[in-house]
């Protein structure tokens, strides 16, 4: 099957449910709307180390994920809010919406597309 997702997923505490709720109060204050998946009781913490990926590179992802040294420890100063953008099954490229600092909500300046005159993707997203 082509699309693979493969991922890694956290400890789930309750600072993490904490802090996602938080995160639903951020975008439902910018008016997002939220998709299912990130409802509260619905939503399943992980990060992605590639998402629709061919078969054959989802199966290296994943031989490369069983030889980390885990627990993979670090902090996380801010959330961003991307869209992503498909071919099919394949994520072909994601553009960051938004961007907010954890702890104070703050909104911060998102990095912008690198491309915007020359993006590929122009007709599928706004700049």
């Amino acid at each position: 099957q082509e699309g693979a997702t493969v991922f890694l997923t956290p400890v789930v505490t309750e600072q993490l449910l904490a802090l996602q709720a938080s995160l639903r109060l951020l975008l439902e204050a910018e008016a997002i709307e939220l998709h299912e998946f990130y409802q509260s009781g619905n939503w399943q913490p992980h990060s992605a180390l590639g998402i629709g990926m061919p078969r054959s590179l989802a199966a290296k992802a994943l031989e490369f994920s069983l030889g980390l040294d885990l627990p993979i420890m670090g902090q996380v100063q801010s959330i961003g809010l991307i869209e992503m953008i498909r071919q099919g099954p394949y994520v072909i490229s994601g553009c960051e919406l938004a961007r907010w600092a954890l702890g104070s909500g703050e909104k911060l300046a998102t990095p912008g597309c690198p491309y915007p005159q020359s993006c590929p993707f122009r007709s599928l997203v706004k700049h």
